[in-house]
C-alpha cells in the first residue's frame, strides 16, 4: 500500500520519515531546506524572531495605537484559527489526521479543501499576519512574507509533485479546480 499523506502540507515530512526508516521515496528529489521542514516549528521560529527584532529594534508600520490595531489583529488571528479548525475537522470526518506517521487512503477535497489546497499554511500565514498587525512591526511582516515565499516557491511545489506522483490524475484534477491559496490570492492570480 502506498504510504502518503492527505493534503499537500504533510508530504515532505512523510518523505523525510521514509528516508529515515530506509523506505524508498517515490517523490521527486527536492534540494535544500524545503525538504526538511516542520511548519509549526518554522512558524514559531518566525514569530519569536519577529517579536525579538521588534523589541530590539522597533520598526513600526503605522502610528495607530494598540487599541486601534487590536481588533484587526484578533480578527485576523481568529480567522487563522477557524481555517485550522475547519481543516482538522475535515480530516477527522474522513478518518484522516495530518500526522506524518499515519497512512492515508486518499485525497480530501471537501469542506475547506474544496476552496483551498493548503488551508494549514493559510492558517499559519493568517496567524503571523495577525501578530504583525498587533505588533505594528515591519519585522513581523517581513517574516510573514518570507514564510509565504518559502511555502509558495519551494515547499508547496515539492509537495504537489509528491502528491501527483502518489495520486496521479485525482490530484491533478484537484489542482486544476481548487486554488492553492484559496479565494483571495486566486483573484490576484497567485496559484
Amino acid at each position: 500500500m502506498l504510504r502518503s499523506l492527505v493534503g499537500s502540507e504533510m508530504c515532505i515530512r512523510d518523505r523525510y520519515q521514509r528516508r529515515v526508516r530506509g523506505v524508498p521515496s517515490i517523490a521527486m528529489p527536492v534540494q535544500g531546506f524545503a525538504e526538511f521542514h516542520h511548519p509549526p516549528s518554522v512558524v514559531a521560529t518566525i514569530a519569536v524572531l519577529g517579536m525579538s527584532l521588534h523589541y530590539l529594534l522597533p520598526l513600526r508600520v503605522s502610528r495607530a495605537s494598540l487599541q486601534r490595531r487590536t481588533p484587526l489583529a484578533m480578527a485576523t488571528m481568529a480567522m487563522g484559527l477557524l481555517v485550522m479548525y475547519l481543516a482538522f475537522t475535515e480530516f477527522g470526518q474522513h478518518g484522516e489526521h495530518p500526522s506524518h506517521v499515519r497512512e492515508t487512503q486518499g485525497v480530501v477535497t471537501t469542506g475547506i479543501f474544496s476552496i483551498c489546497r493548503s488551508p494549514f499554511y493559510v492558517a499559519f500565514l493568517l496567524g503571523l499576519a495577525g501578530l504583525a498587525v498587533l505588533l505594528d512591526s515591519w519585522w513581523s511582516w517581513l517574516g510573514t512574507l518570507a514564510l509565504f515565499g518559502w511555502l509558495h516557491l519551494l515547499v508547496v511545489p515539492a509537495e504537489e509533485r509528491f502528491m501527483t506522483a502518489s495520486f496521479g490524475s485525482e490530484w491533478q484534477q484537484y489542482m486544476g479546480t481548487v486554488p492553492r491559496w484559496g479565494l483571495f490570492l486566486s483573484l490576484i492570480h497567485i496559484s
